[in-house]
């Protein structure tokens, strides 16, 4: 009985030794790894603000809780979904550095958000104004749009194309062209067959020659097309062309 007391008490006292230096360990711990300090750089890509307002919820993360870079990752990526990559790392005297990716913007939908390589949308006041102003602005019908293919057509679109016209995204198979210099001409494409050099030279003939004809007046509201998606034709809507009517 006597040795059955002694081990349970051995064992008592090994348990009260064991929590005594976990809690000693986790205390000791929690110093050798406070956060001191956090050392930022965020892509040149994103305004100072947004930068400022990513810098606020590390810190006050950091004042609440023990620093875990999952956690914080995931918190960011949460509340900037511009974020594309975050990287964490300790340097000495308790100081983190944290260097902030983001996606790149493809273009400016509507004239009012700005379209990123993860397929979202983001406010413009988000990202330097810089680096917005060359990008092309795409009208798109409605809140949604096949970002994949609006993504990839926007990479091979030639530059001089779009330096000249304004693209209007219907679907894969209907894409406006809206002429900046006359915004009552426009050619008609789809996502397969953007219009080359030869075909673009004959859609401004066609246009020419419907200025000529005095067909774009201040008055008219039509919109007068030229549709290229079909072979070896060129098919013009908006009013008379070549003495056929065309509706």
């Amino acid at each position: 009985m006597k040795r059955y007391e002694k081990i349970v008490q051995y064992g008592l006292f090994i348990t009260a030794i064991t929590i005594v230096c976990a809690i000693g360990l986790k205390k000791l711990t929690k110093h050798l790894f406070t956060v001191e300090r956090v050392v930022f750089s965020v892509d040149s890509l994103i305004a100072a603000d947004c930068q400022q307002q990513v810098v606020a919820v590390v810190n006050e993360y950091k004042d609440q809780f023990s620093f875990h870079p999952k956690e914080v990752i995931a918190l960011l990526q949460h509340q900037f979904p511009w974020i594309k990559s975050v990287v964490v790392s300790y340097v000495p005297t308790n100081v983190i550095q944290m260097v902030i990716r983001a996606h790149e913007p493809i273009c400016i939908i509507n004239h009012a958000q700005v379209l990123l390589t993860n397929d979202i949308r983001v406010e413009p006041i988000v990202y330097n104004a810089a680096y917005l102003v060359p990008l092309p602005n795409v009208t798109v019908d409605g809140d949604r749009e096949d970002s994949d293919l609006l993504r990839a057509l926007l990479q091979h679109i030639p530059a001089h194309l779009l330096s000249s016209y304004e693209l209007e995204w219907v679907n894969e198979m209907k894409i406006l062209l809206h002429d900046k210099h006359q915004r009552k001409f426009a050619i008609v494409c789809d996502s397969a067959r953007l219009p080359d050099d030869a075909l673009l030279a004959r859609c401004n003939t066609i246009k020419y020659d419907l200025e000529k004809r005095g067909t774009f007046t201040k008055n008219t509201k039509k919109l007068w097309v030229a549709d290229v998606r079909f072979e070896n034709q060129i098919v013009v809507s908006g009013g008379t062309y070549d003495g056929k009517s065309i509706s």
